[in-house]
């Protein structure tokens, strides 16, 4: 038998969710894990960046490829003078087998740092906002989306420019390091591509100044924060 359904405030989003399911399909409950709920155009900006990622799983196909031909050659094939000298013709396939095998060991690393699916999920949890957002975060928010930032990664020389777009990704800046974030307790947190903390920051109002809470958990280098332009 299933639990009954938890009967949520009037006007929450909770309600309004628990309305419509009832009112559209009939409802089977098994949550026993967390949910996520996304808007369509995050789960497409997701979904093209995770498959964008995942090619990189089979990039190593084509370089292997030209080293085993390039192997075979040179295991039963001999050098003539043709246009070339035999010897110039030698120096030159071992300098492209040497290119292509250091192209193999680049695309083999890379497709082991390939994300999985635990990273994708991790990529859409990353731009939730919890359902408590309180009015002060909105203001936070709407303070980073909407000016320039400088940040200093590895202070005091290490800085780069950063924006902030209302979608929960990073703009201009982005990388594997500082990919998303939200604003969550009075706390800007900026989570790397695999959806987890890399940095933590509080924000000064009168300086205009986000500092690095320095907390255990963030990944990054402590002692970070970001300017205004």
């Amino acid at each position: 038998m299933n639990p009954p359904v938890p009967n949520p405030a009037p006007g929450s989003i909770e309600r309004q969710i628990t309305e419509n399911l009832f009112q559209t399909s009939p409802l089977y409950i098994n949550v026993a894990s967390g949910i996520i709920t996304v808007t369509e155009d995050k789960i497409r900006l997701a979904v093209h960046t995770h498959l964008s990622h995942m090619r990189q799983k089979f990039a190593w196909i084509a370089p292997l490829g030209i080293v085993v031909t390039l192997g075979l050659n040179r295991a039963t094939g001999t050098f003539k003078d043709a246009w070339l000298t035999a010897d110039t013709w030698k120096a030159f396939f071992l300098l492209v087998g040497i290119a292509a095998i250091g192209w193999l060991i680049r695309e083999v690393v890379c497709a082991l740092r390939a994300p999985s699916i635990e990273d994708f999920v991790g990529t859409l949890r990353a731009s939730q906002i919890p359902l408590s957002f309180q009015p002060a975060e909105v203001g936070l928010a709407s303070i980073l989306t909407s000016s320039e930032w400088t940040l200093y990664f590895n202070p005091p020389k290490g800085m780069k420019k950063i924006t902030f777009g209302t979608g929960g990704l990073v703009g201009e800046g982005r990388n594997n390091n500082e990919h998303s974030w939200r604003i969550v307790n009075d706390k800007l947190e900026i989570f790397n591509a695999n959806g987890l903390v890399f940095s933590r920051f509080f924000y000064d109002r009168a300086l205009q100044r986000w500092t690095h809470t320095n907390d255990p958990d963030a990944l990054s280098i402590k002692g970070q924060y970001i300017l205004k332009i």
